[in-house]
């Protein structure tokens, strides 16, 4: 509802861009009244489904047929329109212009373009436009990682849509959406948001882990681990995971391992980068070192990270901070959990990582400070943060718009974490006591139901109204402005988590939330089996 309202005055507002994160600033200049019908929206607290945005239903058919020349570097699609076509296309997510060609009428002739956005005017129902584009993504051996949107347009209106793939001989495709290129209808998401998509030869498995069905991809190259090894490696991660919920957040989920190079030095992760996206379904990218072993593999944080996403809806890109912050708790906390690590192994972590993450806040208003920290193998100044009160950053929200452009990761990433931290903390000690898993779990059907991007302030107002209090609302409208990096220090001493000269910790179980620290870390709930 909310994403409707706010399309039909902005229709650029919900733009995609492919590195995740949603749109461009609104004003309310154009629609004065829409900040009364959100107003509304969020006014509906006996209202179970009220906060959350849903898919909006079709307005129209559109037929995709997309023709991959030899050697998968080129692709030719031809748009068809059942009932009366739209006035324009535009990119699913991401710079289209960058790898779609011209796009040409039914007379041959090239349409209008401003920007991203394909002028069609008049055209009669059973029109057909076409263009040429560059298939981009990563390529290993004799496939290629791609994604729908480097040879897609879509309407910029809710549309029913079929796909359909011509593939040279001997190339197969894997569609998270399934299908493998025959003709399917395309789900909603498909046309809204950047998915994974590879195509030529790979090595494929399919299981089921606690009711999940997961496909896995492996695409060719030099790796220490085989396919089976990984998917065991997957599976232990949506285990871990579904801790939470109870059960896996998504009923499936498609995974792509990428071979890329061996460990340069002993500080490499085994596996350096992972990105989930959910345009066609949930699909998370894992980029895995030649040389690494099942055992790095299970012992790094990126896989669990990338799942705890679907944890959550998609949110605004300037709440970054938020999407990134609640995974990078429970990449730790949900491991030892599991048993993958032990309780004072994660604060540890979590000590580390809070720390960087002070020291990144400084290095934006000077810079030699995060050279200075990576340089340390251990980052410590006799509490849990660094002296950067001299500091002058921008407010939190703004470095989250901006960190894919800054490179300024740990301060966005770990201030989340401090939030979601305070948060359980919080949740937890109160006169009735819950936990921000609790609060989850019983939004989780509203998550998997919420369309496109929402809101942090959307999510957090709907998470207070199952807690039956205002609580994480008003933090998460505090964080957001923040421009200092937050000190725990009082906080771990509370907790008992003691933090030493080498940056490791020792745990204090008479302090007064010793029982609180535990609790987070203990195994809260029995996973449901399907």
């Amino acid at each position: 509802m909310i994403c409707a309202v706010i399309s039909a005055c902005y229709p650029e507002a919900l733009d995609l861009r492919s590195d995740g994160f949603h749109t461009r600033p609104v004003s309310f200049r154009a629609c004065p009244w829409l900040p009364c019908v959100l107003l509304a929206l969020l006014s509906c607290a006996s209202d179970p489904g009220a906060g959350l945005p849903r898919a909006r239903s079709a307005a129209s058919t559109l037929h995709y047929r997309v023709r991959f020349e030899p050697g998968l570097r080129v692709a030719r699609t031809r748009i068809c329109f059942e009932g009366r076509p739209p006035h324009q296309l535009r990119p699913i997510a991401g710079p289209g212009p960058d790898f779609i060609g011209a796009v040409r009428g039914p007379a041959g002739r090239p349409l209008p373009r401003s920007g991203g956005v394909v002028r069609l005017g008049q055209l009669t129902p059973g029109s057909c436009v076409s263009f040429r584009s560059r298939v981009s993504g990563r390529r290993r051996g004799d496939a290629v990682l791609s994604s729908q949107v480097s040879w897609l347009l879509r309407s910029p209106r809710s549309s029913r849509a079929t796909l359909e793939l011509e593939l040279p001989p001997g190339v197969h495709a894997w569609l998270p959406w399934g299908g493998e290129g025959a003709r399917a209808v395309l789900p909603a998401s498909a046309l809204e948001l950047a998915g994974h998509v590879v195509l030529g030869d790979f090595e494929r498995r399919s299981f089921e882990v606690r009711g999940t069905r997961v496909e896995l991809v492996v695409l060719p190259g030099p790796l220490s681990v085989d396919a089976q090894a990984c998917a065991r490696v997957v599976s232990e991660a949506v285990r871990t995971v579904a801790q939470v919920y109870g059960r896996f957040p998504t009923d499936a989920l498609h995974v792509v391992v990428v071979p890329v190079g061996p460990k340069v030095d002993e500080q490499d992760d085994p596996i350096p980068f992972g990105l989930m996206r959910r345009g066609g379904g949930a699909t998370a990218m894992l980029l895995v070192r030649a040389d690494a072993s099942e055992a790095d593999l299970r012992d790094n944080w990126v896989a669990y990270h990338e799942l705890s996403h679907l944890l959550l809806p998609m949110l605004d890109r300037r709440d970054g901070w938020l999407a990134e912050g609640i995974p990078t708790y429970y990449q730790e906390v949900a491991r030892v959990r599991a048993g993958l690590q032990d309780e004072r192994a994660a604060w540890a972590r979590i000590v580390a990582g809070l720390q960087r993450g002070a020291a990144d806040a400084c290095a934006m208003a000077r810079p030699a400070a995060l050279g200075e920290m990576l340089s340390a193998k251990h980052v410590h100044r006799g509490s849990l943060g660094l002296d950067v009160g001299g500091c002058s950053r921008e407010s939190l929200s703004g470095a989250a718009e901006d960190m894919h452009q800054t490179g300024h990761f740990y301060r966005v990433y770990w201030s989340g974490m401090a939030f979601a931290l305070m948060a359980d903390v919080e949740l937890r000690s109160g006169a009735e006591p819950t936990s921000l898993d609790a609060l989850l779990r019983q939004a989780r059907p509203e998550i998997r139901a919420c369309r496109g991007f929402t809101s942090g302030s959307l999510l957090m107002r709907r998470l207070d109204r199952i807690a039956g209090r205002q609580l994480l609302w008003r933090s998460y409208a505090r964080f957001g402005t923040r421009r200092d990096f937050p000190d725990l220090s009082r906080l771990f001493e509370r907790l008992g988590v003691q933090i030493l000269a080498d940056g490791s910790v020792e745990l204090e179980d008479r302090a007064p939330l010793s029982h609180v620290r535990r609790a987070i870390m203990a195994p809260r709930i029995a996973l449901s089996r399907p």
